[in-house]
């Protein structure tokens, strides 16, 4: 044996070592692109596909029982969604939640005004989240 290929085995670098490197990389790089692709099928971040999204308008506390929250829908039309509606008193505590679902529209902005009680005076009402049912 020469000493040359005898160095090679002790520290790593003959050929099988290499093609060992090689395969785990190629393992770890499948394993990455399968978690990149799941995340994104999962996730939705390029919002393919219908998507409902809601955005705040404006709210008008009526009483210490009633908040009214103005928000518009932006969703795929042909499809019924439903979104909540939060109201959140000083202490950012939620004093009111409600969902509210919406039949399908042909429009793909529509705008909405509703009313939520809650158990104490709010401060401020808002659109929590939308999704489609």
């Amino acid at each position: 044996m020469s000493q040359s290929h005898s160095l090679a085995d002790r520290y790593g670098t003959s050929k099988s070592a290499t093609r060992a490197r090689r395969v785990t990389l190629w393992v770890l790089a499948g394993v990455a692109l399968v978690a990149i692709v799941a995340w994104a099928v999962w996730a939705n971040p390029l919002r393919l596909g219908p998507s409902a999204q809601g955005d705040d308008l404006g709210h008008a506390v009526v009483d210490a029982s009633t908040v009214e929250v103005a928000f518009s829908v932006t969703a795929t039309p042909g499809h019924a969604f439903a979104c909540s509606v939060e109201a959140l008193n000083t202490a950012f505590a939620v004093v009111g939640w409600k969902v509210f679902v919406y039949p399908a529209s042909d429009s793909r902005i529509q705008r909405f005004e509703e009313s939520v009680k809650t158990t104490e005076l709010a401060t401020t009402g808002f659109v929590s989240k939308c999704w489609l049912t």
